[in-house]
């Protein structure tokens, strides 16, 4: 049996000269939590409407299921579920009112989906509340009690914490590891906020200005991220000369806080302690640390470079 049930080769789309999604693969296998990390415009958004079959790609394809997505209909979607940009509703209906029309809509027949999806939100108690009376985090999570009201096997989110305060993304995060362990449903979720990915995420895709630099599991990705001494110093500019003088460390990098941070292997950081006091260099911190997701982000974005 092949577990891969999402399968992008080649996509493509073009408007007017421009390459917003170029040439791009993906694949995610049943049980992924997917991270799709790109900065805002880096074509995250266009290349989920082209896997829903809501705009058609220049090149490329899509698979689903093991079927391809083309025009028209395309009734394995119906095993898809989606929050696709700012979930809209009917404002003056409560939300067990919008959902019970949608799933009217969708022509799902057992209404104990309602109350069930609402249960999952944490949105019971809000049900007889009026849309327009949800904060943004409601809002949200009614959008995914919507997506799953069919019982998909594929869940897609588009910058599900956009504008969510610190609390609101966290309810978010964990309803996302909720339906992703206790519900068994895959998931793809589009973001440029690594930090949560991170916490999410068991494989990785990174695309930047409509190019995929990197698809790779988490747990490789992790333990491939590179070690370094963090250090502050009250002067950084001479130490960093001290440094590749006497100690011939040449990979010390200034980051934006005024920090030190010394890629290269093999020094002891005690030894660098005692060079940088001995030279009357006040030492405040000096830690053995591991690059996050966000400092490999920021590193092969600005590398520009592509792996296979």
């Amino acid at each position: 049996m092949n577990d891969v049930i999402l399968q992008v080769r080649g996509l493509c789309k073009h408007y007017k000269g421009v390459n917003a999604v170029d040439g791009n693969d993906m694949a995610l296998q049943r049980g992924d939590i997917y991270g799709f990390l790109g900065q805002n415009g880096a074509g995250k958004t266009t290349t989920i409407r082209m896997m829903m079959g809501l705009i058609q790609p220049t090149t490329g394809t899509v698979e689903l299921f093991g079927e391809k997505i083309g025009r028209g209909k395309n009734p394995v979607l119906r095993k898809v579920g989606s929050v696709i940009e700012y979930p809209g509703f009917y404002p003056n209906l409560t939300a067990i009112e919008n959902l019970e029309l949608h799933r009217k809509m969708m022509g799902v027949r057992e209404s104990d989906v309602t109350e069930d999806a609402l249960h999952t939100t944490g949105l019971w108690d809000a049900r007889n509340r009026k849309a327009s009376n949800f904060s943004l985090g409601m809002k949200q999570r009614l959008g995914i009690a919507r997506s799953i009201l069919h019982r998909p096997e594929l869940l897609i989110l588009d910058e599900p914490t956009n504008g969510l305060d610190p609390m609101g993304i966290k309810e978010i995060r964990l309803l996302i590891q909720e339906l992703a362990q206790k519900r068994k449903i895959t998931i793809l979720v589009s973001s440029h906020i690594l930090s949560e990915v991170e916490q999410l995420a068991t494989k990785v895709g990174i695309i930047h200005r409509g190019r995929m630099l990197e698809e790779t599991p988490m747990q490789l990705l992790k333990e491939r991220n590179q070690q370094y001494i963090s250090l502050q110093v009250d002067d950084p500019e001479r130490s960093r000369e001290l440094l590749a003088k006497q100690m011939g460390i040449q990979d010390c990098r200034l980051d934006e806080d005024g920090w030190l941070r010394i890629y290269d292997d093999g020094h002891v950081p005690g030894e660098m302690n005692r060079l940088l006091v001995r030279e009357g260099i006040l030492v405040n911190s000096l830690h053995a640390m591991k690059d996050s997701l966000e400092d490999y982000f920021v590193r092969l974005v600005e590398g520009g470079a592509v792996h296979a």
